[in-house]
């Protein structure tokens, strides 16, 4: 039985190095264009807004971010929540910065 796990262990160990070797030959390096979209891995964010409305969404999210946290130290449930918060604030600083610079990165 031992001989038989061992040697089952050491076929799904090759396949699997085989199987990464070829996954990582195939893959394609990103484009310019590719590259300019996604940050992070996460798309680019669509920034519409003008930058005096970016600072008021920035401000909001702030306690919105507060609020949330405050309600998973009470309830753990609730992480998602603030994760998604979080996320919201992470994106519309970026767009503030964009759009306090003066350009807007619309897709």
């Amino acid at each position: 039985m031992a001989t038989i796990r061992a040697t089952l262990i050491a076929g799904l160990t090759i396949a699997m190095a085989s199987l990464g070797a070829f996954a990582s030959a195939v893959a394609e390096p990103l484009t310019a264009a590719q590259s300019a979209e996604i940050a992070n891995g996460l798309p680019a964010p669509r920034c519409a807004r003008p930058a005096e409305e970016e600072a008021m969404r920035v401000n909001r999210l702030v306690e919105r971010v507060a609020e949330a946290r405050a309600a998973m130290d009470k309830n753990p449930l609730l992480w998602a929540t603030f994760k998604y918060y979080e996320a919201e604030l992470a994106t519309t600083r970026r767009c503030l910065v964009s759009a306090s610079a003066g350009q807007s990165v619309v897709r």
